[in-house]
């Protein structure tokens, strides 16, 4: 028995070309849309990482003003201190008109207790959006200023602490409180309330010892604050390079 193959004929030959025609049209066809797909996925992140980027700036920048305020309050703190310890460079400063009424309830009750404030990245963080920041060192930078942060506050703390325990023991044991309360309420009679001799009190190795531990621990709160704000001002460079090169790459694909 022979068997022979037929020859396809060439109306059988035009269908196969155009099935495969159609099947290459239709594979190409799910490629490209995959193709526009990603590239509108990688838009919308692009878009979107901007948004963060440009959220965190703004951020630090008003993260900048409120430290740079805090430090300034800090300082006021230290000078009052200085000054009711008798260390201030110019001694003639230190006498009973100086250590009024008003400056003893500043440097017994004032102190700075807050920390600048990054909601936008704690927002990311909690979203896990952070991820979508690709450059590292961004990154790694928030990572530290966060650690930083958290170190003042235990700063802030201890003060708090030595305040709480030690401080308010003077406005309870050695002065006539009464007084300093018409320094916040002028309002408030302090007729024939007896006037504090702050010149005598300041000299009580106690009380000294307390301010002196107030005016340590606000050095170190200080140096912190510092610290941070160089950390701030350098997060706020990055940010801006980063989103400079980004639009300027941007308008080149333009």
């Amino acid at each position: 028995m022979r068997f022979s193959l037929k020859k396809p004929n060439d109306n059988q030959t035009n269908y196969f070309k155009h099935i495969v025609c159609e099947t290459a049209l239709l594979v190409f066809g799910i490629l490209l849309a995959l193709q526009i797909n990603n590239w509108n996925e990688l838009q919308k992140l692009e878009k979107e990482e901007m948004n963060i980027l440009d959220n965190l700036l703004e951020n630090l920048k008003s993260a900048k003003e409120q430290s740079e305020n805090y430090i300034l309050q800090e300082e006021k703190l230290k000078h009052s201190l200085f000054l009711a310890l008798g260390k201030t460079t110019n001694q003639a400063e230190v006498n009973q008109k100086t250590i009024s009424d008003s400056i003893f309830y500043e440097l017994l009750w004032n102190f700075e207790g807050n920390v600048p404030v990054l909601n936008a990245y704690s927002e990311l963080k909690n979203t896990g959006k952070i991820v979508l920041i690709k450059n590292a060192e961004i990154r790694r930078s928030f990572t530290s200023l966060e650690a930083h942060i958290n170190t003042l506050k235990f700063f802030i703390k201890d003060r708090l602490t030595v305040q709480q325990l030690r401080v308010d023991e003077i406005a309870i044991n050695e002065i006539n409180f009464v007084r300093l309360l018409n320094t916040q309420d002028p309002t408030f009679n302090i007729d024939g309330e007896l006037p504090n001799d702050y010149i005598l009190i300041l000299k009580n190795q106690k009380t000294r010892n307390i301010l002196a531990t107030k005016l340590e621990l606000t050095n170190k709160v200080i140096r912190y604050r510092q610290d941070l704000a160089i950390e701030i001002k350098h997060l706020i460079r990055l940010l801006d390079a980063e989103i400079k090169t980004r639009k300027s790459e941007r308008n080149l694909r333009s």
